[in-house]
């Protein structure tokens, strides 16, 4: 247990922290009850009509690919950082997984799926 006493001790030093911050906000912060912070859209004047512009796929694509490739490099921090220790199998294994998004890149790429 003593190995866990400094944990413990960060612990609760954040939910004092957090409850201490809690209790002063509730203390001092001014209270208005207004309508416009019941409007579920926060005082946009309400919904007038439809949206006139649509957003096109283009974007969504773009989005899913950044996210897909973001993850890609996230897992290459740790095994750069390890890779002495991995030897030439963490390298194979390594090449194995960023072989089907180098792949999938230069498919995307040809498409036109990057062009902003």
């Amino acid at each position: 247990m003593a190995e866990y006493v400094g944990v413990l001790l960060i612990l609760a030093l954040a939910v004092a922290l957090t409850g201490a911050m809690l209790a002063l906000n509730l203390r001092i912060a001014p209270r208005r009850d207004l309508a416009a912070k019941r409007d579920p859209y926060a005082g946009a004047g309400g919904v007038r009509s439809a949206p006139r512009r649509r957003f096109a796929v283009r974007f969504y694509v773009v989005a899913i690919l950044f996210l897909v490739f973001d993850v890609a490099v996230v897992f290459l921090h740790p095994w750069s950082a390890v890779l002495r220790e991995l030897g030439s199998p963490g390298l194979v294994a390594m090449a194995l997984f960023i072989a089907p998004l180098g792949v999938a890149y230069v498919y995307a790429w040809g498409k036109g799926a990057l062009r902003w």
